[in-house]
């Protein structure tokens, strides 16, 4: 996933701040951190307050899952979807931390946001897409995958 993210990004951070609950990192990731002098620091357990804009944005969107469940009256196993709706929000209405001008989803699309385009809790359809590569066609869990 970080690999990915830099992809995105086209460039390795200076620092990565990370918590100490027990993710092991590989030899060819501790390697690669290395290589592109990339300083890894770890905050204590129980000290997450120390990497504060990060936990306080975790918190924002939290707190925002939490309360789209209960106004909308939602059922608990549409989290993820509410996380995705929630972090779009987010991008769309806070200011970017390295440039006050615009924000956090001017700064990496380079677009203005259209608010109007982002629908309301509730408006969520799926559609069920059957991958090609299956001979037929009975729709189930293992052999769909949705697209929103």
């Amino acid at each position: 996933m970080f690999l990915h993210f830099v992809a995105k990004v086209a460039r390795f951070p200076k620092i990565l701040v990370r918590d100490s609950s027990c993710e092991m990192l590989s030899a060819t990731m501790t390697g690669t951190f290395a290589l592109h002098e990339l300083s890894l620091h770890v905050v204590p357990k129980k000290e997450h307050f120390a990497n504060v804009p990060a936990e306080r944005a975790i918190a924002l969107i939290d707190n925002t899952v939490k309360t789209l469940l209960a106004a909308h009256n939602l059922l608990c196993n549409t989290w993820d979807t509410l996380v995705e709706h929630s972090t779009l929000i987010h991008a769309v209405t806070r200011l970017c931390s390295t440039n006050n001008l615009v924000t956090v989803y001017e700064a990496e699309t380079g677009m203005i946001p259209n608010l109007d385009g982002i629908p309301p809790v509730g408006c969520f359809a799926i559609r069920f897409l059957v991958k090609p590569d299956i001979g037929f066609q009975t729709l189930t869990s293992q052999l769909v995958r949705p697209v929103f």
